[in-house]
């Protein structure tokens, strides 16, 4: 009763009885001599590589590898603080893989096309932004007088492949109310 209560002065009874019986090791703990007191066999480590069960799963494996080595030398090839800051996309992408490890099932394909749609916009906005299309267009832009479907149109090119079509809908049903 004492301990289903919480009182301390039983649990530390009960700590101090119980050290006398259970003993915890590690297995940098040696004896006198020098030997370990925990005598653990030498680790082994067997690769095995098995065949994949179906062409499909094979296809979407060898799809996430490259996609995900294509991906981080590109992380890497601007620098290393990079990976860095992107070390939960990084995470997420060892994660489809190891879930493509297990069953291609596992795999959410629409969630990748997304991802891959959004990493190609980010590639093209880096190009766009290196041969200079970046703030000296959209200024020389506001200069010019822009009607609104133009402003509509620039809208609708700048957001992302996948919210493109749903950004067109919105426009189309706004300029017919």
């Amino acid at each position: 009763q004492p301990y289903s209560e919480h009182n301390c002065y039983a649990l530390n009874v009960l700590r101090s009885l119980l050290s006398r019986l259970v003993i915890r090791h590690s297995k940098e703990q040696t004896l006198n001599n020098g030997d370990a007191l925990v005598a653990l066999p030498p680790r082994t480590v067997e690769t095995l590589l098995l065949p994949f069960c179906s062409e499909a799963e094979k296809t979407i494996y060898e799809y996430l590898e490259s996609r995900n080595t294509q991906r981080f030398m590109e992380l890497r090839s601007e620098s290393p603080t990079t990976v860095l800051g992107k070390y939960i996309e990084l995470q997420g992408m060892m994660y489809s893989t190891r879930l493509a490890c297990g069953h291609s099932s596992l795999v959410k394909l629409d969630s990748l096309q997304n991802l891959n749609e959004k990493l190609e916009y980010e590639r093209q906005e880096k190009e766009k932004n290196k041969l200079g299309y970046g703030k000296s267009q959209t200024m020389k832009k506001k200069n010019q007088s822009s009607t609104r479907a133009d402003i509509y149109q620039e809208a609708i090119s700048k957001a992302r492949p996948s919210a493109q079509g749903r950004m067109r809908e919105a426009v189309l049903q706004f300029q017919e109310s």
